[in-house]
Parts: C-alpha cells; structure tokens; sequence
C-alpha cells in the first residue's frame, strides 16, 4: 500500500535538441489549435510595444514575432510553454476566458521572453540573466512560477482522493495509475488512514471528466 501524497514526476523533457529547427511530427501535433502569429495577436492584445522593448536582441525578437501561438488543449496547470525550435508557444486554454487578460498578457509576455532570448543567444536560456533581462527589457517582473488560482491541481484536478480519518484531500489533474484502494493517507497510515474518491465539479455545475 502506497502511502500520499506522491512525489511529483519530473515534467517532460522539450523535445527540441536545439533552437536551430523544429522536430518533426511531434505527438503534441494533433491537439494544436493555431490562434496567430506572435506578430498578429500582440497587435491585438496591445503588447507589441513591449515587445519592442526587446529590439537590442534583434534576431530573437524578429524570430519571436514570425511565431505561431497555439492552445495547448491538454495542459492542466501549465500557464504557457515556449517551444524555441518549432517557434512555438502554447497557452493554457482558460487564460483566453473573459476576465482572465491580465493572466494572459503575462503569460505570453513570459513565453515571448523565453523564445527571444533562445532565439538570440542560439541556446536554452531558462531562467537565467539572459531571459531575465529580456523579461525587464519588456517590463515585466522575472518571475518563473504563475500564481493563477484557476490554474491550481485543486482547480483542474481530474479526480481527488480524500482521508476518511483526517479529511486531508489530494488532488490529481491526471488520474493515479494506482487505484485508491491500494493507497493510504501518509498523516494517518494505514491503518485510519483509508482513502475515498471524488469527483471534483467544474465551474459549470457538471463533473469533471475521468
């Protein structure tokens, strides 16, 4: 019997070996929905003019603006992701909702960043002085993780297990490969410890989908 809450997995590698050319039919291809180009949609979100904040990084910037944005359909928690050799970036769906612009203009701004900076130096930057100073070049604050409550497990979680004993709940955006007869809460053991799973509801009123 497993005890929770699990380890978190690592997330998955970026499949892009370089920042020089795109990989070739990649899994993530079929749930793509192309919104425009980075060019056409900071046009019409008002954020071209930060953008332009990063012109000393010529060929990133240039780069970055010919990018598609696309809605990256099976994210969870994930705000963005930037995908330098396939010029690329993903947004999480609930960010294009009315009310959710300020999340949405930070993300891309973020996302931008990291292609501008890639992009320019030829090479990942991740967080480094190098994004960071993109990031204060378009006025934004360098930080690396989102605060976005819609976007939390408890949020989008899929399913939740809850502690009969201690009601302590556990929230998973993706089902458990283990079923929850075979885990425990960690806080009460084994013994009281004896798990029960909910299906959590949406903002609509209906179950999340399992």
């Amino acid at each position: 019997m497993t005890s929770l809450p699990f380890d978190p997995a690592p997330p998955a590698a970026d499949p892009v070996d370089a920042v020089t050319g795109p990989v070739p039919n990649h899994p993530l291809d079929h749930r793509l929905k192309t919104l425009g180009t980075v060019a056409a949609l900071a046009t019409r979100w008002r954020l071209l003019g930060r953008l332009n904040g990063a012109g000393k990084a010529v060929r990133g910037l240039a780069a970055c603006l010919g990018a598609e944005v696309t809605i990256g359909r099976r994210m969870r928690t994930r705000a963005g992701s930037a995908w330098p050799g396939r010029r690329l970036i993903m947004l999480h769906p609930d960010l294009l909702k009315p009310g959710h612009e300020t999340d949405r203009d930070q993300t891309f701004l973020h996302e931008c960043a990291h292609l501008i900076a890639d992009l320019e130096h030829g090479r990942s930057c991740g967080h480094d002085a190098r994004w960071r100073a993109v990031m204060l070049a378009i006025g934004e604050v360098p930080a690396t993780t989102h605060r976005i409550d819609y976007l939390s497990a408890s949020a989008q979680a899929r399913v939740i297990w809850r502690c009969v004993s201690c009601g302590r709940e556990h929230a998973f955006v993706r089902r458990p490969r283990r079923p929850v007869a075979r885990c425990h809460c960690r806080a009460c053991g084994p013994d009281r410890g004896r798990l029960e799973e909910l299906v959590p509801l949406r903002d609509d009123g209906a179950t999340a989908k399992t």
